[in-house]
């Protein structure tokens, strides 16, 4: 058994090392490989549906999600593939209700379960600054300040920070125009603080285009609270 546990971290490490050198397709097959063995290896799965979605197959992509859910309800990379999806197809609105969606689940398991607020604040501040982006794009200017601002306040780094402070920036320029002022006063000081990567392409949406590379945050992402609804999954926590 132990040698088998073994070999499982050793091929889930390799795919997803394939996923985070962006070569999708092999992490898929990597994926796909082991679990044609452990079936029922929820970790696994998560880096499978997510080189789906990364090489455009979004409808096998989202089956690995309902079979993720199927065991792992509250699995938040499972939810988050679902909003990359949402969003390459274009399904706007789909794609805000299920990061409103998220977002209240992972509010409810973070004020329930005290050993897990620290890495489901990664995927809520993820939820957040994804929301802002997706609500700036539907015209809804003023709730997209408050996510990216909520983002911003979840972050631990301060680049990270001022990055969602400058998405926030942008975000303010389609407010009406009584509105912008509020935000006026701190708009020098927090692109200053910026890093000069984000800075030289211009803050707001290319900031955080360049803030949130496709990481699966592996041992953080997968079903919540219950050890015993995730027993095939033995490094979810």
């Amino acid at each position: 058994m132990d040698d088998v546990q073994a070999l499982r971290q050793e091929i889930l490490l390799r795919a997803n090392d394939l996923y985070e050198r962006r070569e999708y397709a092999r992490a898929a097959e990597v994926a796909q490989e082991l679990l044609t063995v452990l079936p029922e290896d929820v970790e696994m799965r998560y880096v499978l549906a997510a080189a789906l979605t990364q090489t455009g197959a979004y409808e096998a992509a989202r089956a690995e999600v309902a079979r993720i859910r199927a065991v792992c309800p509250d699995h938040a990379g499972a939810a988050r593939q679902e909003v990359y999806i949402d969003r390459a197809e274009g399904k706007l609105a789909t794609e805000i209700a299920h990061l409103r969606a998220l977002i209240e689940m992972l509010k409810r398991r973070m004020a329930e379960e005290e050993e897990r607020r620290a890495h489901d604040a990664v995927f809520l501040a993820s939820a957040y600054s994804l929301l802002g982006a997706a609500l700036t794009e539907a015209g809804e200017a003023q709730d997209a300040v408050e996510a990216f601002l909520a983002s911003a306040q979840l972050e631990t780094g301060r680049a990270q920070r001022a990055v969602e402070y400058s998405n926030a920036l942008f975000a303010v320029n389609y407010l009406p125009t009584y509105l912008r002022p509020l935000m006026r006063g701190s708009r020098t000081a927090t692109m200053r603080s910026l890093p000069m990567s984000c800075r030289r392409r211009g803050g707001g949406r290319h900031a955080w285009a360049c803030a949130h590379p496709h990481r699966l945050y592996l041992a953080r992402s997968l079903c919540a609270s219950r050890r015993t609804a995730c027993a095939t999954a033995p490094h979810a926590v």
